[in-house]
């Protein structure tokens, strides 16, 4: 054990009593043994342990590198809050900073890809795909859902009688309830009566041929391939998350049209998209 051992166990604790899962603090295991391994003897978390933890390892993504970065800093302040001396990293520290500007869709281009993904093709190997894409892409971009919360929604968490869906806890082991609009339940009952006819007692709403949710890369190579179809000089980004930032914006821009306080109606958007239950 080492002088942060019990200290790395009440902050996992406290972010958990905080809705956060362990398992985003494992890396604090890791950085536990570290201290063991390298500085055995250390009572105060320094700059040097801090950058000498944050060293690029072989392999490793710069997107991962960053990610710890953000975790000790976090750690860190939690060791000043309860009364420790603690290097805090800036939080301009990064190892690579990326360029990427999610595209925020036009009303125009929306439309032409709800069409298009409305008249794709029957595919011989997925006969599901023309029924199911479509109402994928929809349901993420008018509920505002993580693509993988889209993915991953199963049956039983759809309540069609009264139009709510359950999401399950994706960054926080809590739920939430999205309510959808009265078009988009009857979208999806539709698509239900649609699946049954060729799938039965599927634990998905969205399952693959084998019945298993579609992987994070099918939707994405899908969703751009149909975009870059109609947009094939387009040198936009694209990724199915760019139909959630779509929706905030949409929802921002027509509460600025009606004159509303934003500051006042962005806790209720907050808890629409992401804040559990």
């Amino acid at each position: 054990m080492t002088f942060f051992t019990n200290l790395i166990n009440q902050f996992k604790d406290l972010r958990f009593s905080m809705g956060y899962k362990r398992e985003t603090y494992v890396w604090l295991n890791h950085f536990d043994k570290f201290i063991e391994t390298n500085y055995h003897d250390a009572v105060v978390l320094d700059e040097e342990i801090v950058h000498s933890w944050l060293k690029k390892r072989d392999a490793e993504k710069f997107i991962t590198v960053n990610s710890r970065a953000g975790q000790i800093r976090l750690f860190a302040r939690y060791l000043v809050s309860q009364g420790y001396d603690a290097y805090i990293l800036s939080t301009n520290y990064s190892t690579h900073k990326t360029n990427y500007v999610p595209h925020i869709f036009s009303d125009q281009e929306l439309s032409e890809m709800f069409i298009a993904a409305d008249n794709m093709k029957i595919d011989v190997f997925n006969k599901f795909k023309h029924i199911q894409f479509p109402v994928m892409i929809k349901l993420t971009y008018c509920c505002g859902l993580r693509p993988i919360e889209c993915r991953l929604l199963k049956s039983k968490n759809v309540d069609l009688d009264n139009g709510i869906l359950l999401i399950k806890g994706t960054k926080k082991p809590r739920d939430r309830y999205v309510p959808m609009a009265s078009g988009v339940t009857k979208m999806c009952k539709k698509y239900n009566n649609d699946l049954q006819k060729q799938l039965l007692n599927s634990e998905f709403f969205f399952p693959s041929q084998l019945g298993n949710p579609y992987s994070r890369r099918w939707f994405n190579f899908y969703f751009r391939k149909l975009y870059y179809s109609i947009y094939p000089n387009s040198k936009a980004s694209i990724y199915p998350y760019c139909l959630r930032h779509r929706f905030a914006t949409a929802v921002l821009m027509k509460w600025l049209n009606e004159g509303v306080d934003i500051n006042s109606r962005l806790p209720y958007l907050r808890s629409y998209m992401t804040t559990t239950q």
